[in-house]
């Protein structure tokens, strides 16, 4: 376990809060907001969100590809 706690605000993109889990290899992030805790963002919050994103690909008939290298 680690002594250094990663965070994350309400306000930072959902991209910004994955690069950081994927960087450091944790699966949840704390969300903070003026110092404190106001909820937190696990990697099925992630996946849910991959799912939505191409469901609405599906629906406006774009390809919803993952991209080469990811």
């Amino acid at each position: 376990m680690t002594t250094h706690l990663f965070t994350t605000t309400p306000d930072a993109s959902i991209r910004n809060a994955v690069d950081l889990m994927l960087a450091k290899r944790i699966g949840c992030l704390p969300v903070l907001e003026k110092g404190k805790l106001v909820g937190l963002l696990s990697e099925s919050d992630c996946r849910r969100h991959l799912v939505r994103l191409f469901d609405l690909a599906e629906t406006n008939d774009t390809p919803a590809e993952i991209p080469s290298g990811a």
